[in-house]
């Protein structure tokens, strides 16, 4: 299964490569004004060597124990005490206490920075539409210009849908729980989160959770209308891979906005069933959307490969392996004026679709978790090295920019391009940026920030 890894792994992994910015230990005790570090008593540290830095308890109970400031510092016992609001939890098992040199709030943004500044390969589906030439990207909202395609594919496979295994997760909900792209959950308390406790094929499914009413992971392809021609009296088949523990529970659906179509109900039987159901779309259709349901009562179903293509369901579509192939720059032209970003492709039919893959950031934290300090725990997919460095590099970018002694400043900036530069070395590798590209050739000299400048 990917690594995940954590904010708070983050910031520590950046404290174990750069001991300037602080250090971390374990928590011996705690009292409701005091941190005791058996590890400091025995470190040599003078009488208050730590008065002034910043205080982090990541892993206490509440937010609200998270940052104290140290006012003394016993270096005989190693006990740091600090004078803001009284701990609410003492309890110290398996707790790591950070002592941070600057501000941790500038730790933590530059890591969010950087989750924006590293990108990985995305591959998104577009349905072809006949008689079509100009695409808008509008959904695609992290493609901002074109440098930002790495190249662009055609298959003959009739997929209309995106994300129908469940292995894109690139947002965040208000809980801090990562969600599935082109998806979206409905029904009251009803939750989806990925999973790794029943999955078909690949690295996750995803977990549908009735709590109040039926629950709904719904995804709107649209009608692929074209001016004259649209899907509409077309036949469609919806299908997934459902695993439930629950007869009469677990289901797909199919509605052109006047007629819903339901597949059968998994037979609950705790093992992986297809379901699926072919539907010709209404003459007065006015959209086309899927669905992942739980219905009844309160429960749980683990959906996978779920998806809607046009015409029958066959073998090849289960296996995914249809051919794909790369359109060539010339056959190709873009639209910057929209709005949005627009390309023009050649023109094929709806029994195919073009894959753009494309330069992608990681997906930044709830931005109300984050300022509130409780984004620590959250789930993050980047590769926790990496990231690292790259927040190292932003948080001397920082301070270099707020600095005003001359010589300090030109430390800070020093230490920034330095560490600067390891972090672009190692993000292009981590992208897998191509030497030659027969396709799309669009990628500028790499730059994740403008040069290294004077401060």
């Amino acid at each position: 299964m990917p690594n995940t890894t954590t904010l708070k792994a983050i910031r520590r992994e950046m404290l174990a490569k750069n001991q300037a910015l602080g250090l971390k230990f374990n928590i011996a005790s705690l009292t409701t004004t005091t941190a005791v570090v058996t590890l400091l008593a025995a470190g040599g540290f003078t009488q208050g060597r730590f008065f002034g830095r910043f205080l982090v308890r990541a892993d206490a109970a509440s937010a609200a124990d998270r940052i104290r400031r140290v006012t003394d510092f016993t270096a005989s016992s190693g006990t740091l005490t600090h004078a803001g609001t009284n701990y609410a939890d003492t309890t110290a098992t398996s707790e790591i206490l950070e002592i941070l040199e600057y501000e941790p709030w500038i730790y933590d943004e530059a890591i969010n920075l950087t989750l924006n500044r590293l990108k990985r390969r995305d591959r998104t589906i577009i349905p072809c539409i006949p008689g079509t030439s100009w695409y808008d990207l509008g959904d695609l909202n992290w493609i901002e210009e074109p440098s930002d395609i790495m190249e662009v594919r055609w298959s003959p496979s009739p997929v209309l849908s995106n994300n129908g295994d469940f292995t894109k997760w690139n947002s965040y909900n208000t809980s801090g729980v990562l969600t599935p792209d082109n998806w979206t959950v409905g029904g009251a308390s009803a939750t989806a989160a990925r999973s790794t406790t029943q999955v078909y094929s690949g690295s996750y499914s995803a977990q549908l959770v009735r709590a109040g009413t039926n629950a709904t992971l719904t995804q709107t392809i649209g009608l692929l209308r074209n001016g004259v021609e649209s899907l509409a009296s077309d036949v469609v088949t919806i299908s997934s891979m459902i695993w439930s523990d629950t007869a009469s529970k677990a289901r797909i659906s199919i509605s052109d906005g006047v007629t819903t179509t339901n597949s059968s109900f998994h037979t609950g039987g705790s093992t992986w069933e297809e379901l699926s159901s072919e539907v010709t779309i209404g003459a007065t259709a006015t959209t086309l959307t899927i669905a992942a349901q739980v219905n009844v009562d309160a429960g749980t179903a683990y959906f996978d490969k779920t998806m809607l293509n046009y015409a029958a369901l066959n073998d090849a579509i289960r296996r995914g392996n249809h051919a794909e192939y790369t359109i060539p720059l010339e056959d190709s032209d873009f639209d910057q004026y929209a709005g949005s970003l627009k390309i023009k492709l050649p023109v094929h039919g709806y029994s195919s679709h073009f894959i753009i893959y494309s330069k992608r950031p990681y997906p930044q934290l709830d931005a109300t978790r984050f300022l509130a300090g409780s984004a620590d725990a959250d789930v993050i997919d980047a590769p926790v090295d990496l990231v690292a460095i790259g927040a190292i590099s932003r948080l001397y970018f920082t301070l270099a920019q707020r600095e005003t002694d001359n010589e300090r400043k030109q430390q800070y900036a020093t230490h920034y391009r330095k560490w600067e530069g390891n972090f672009n070395r190692l993000a292009r590798e981590h992208l897998g940026v191509k030497a030659q590209n027969s396709g799309f050739q669009f990628n500028r000299p790499w730059s994740l920030l403008p040069p290294a400048r004077s401060f």
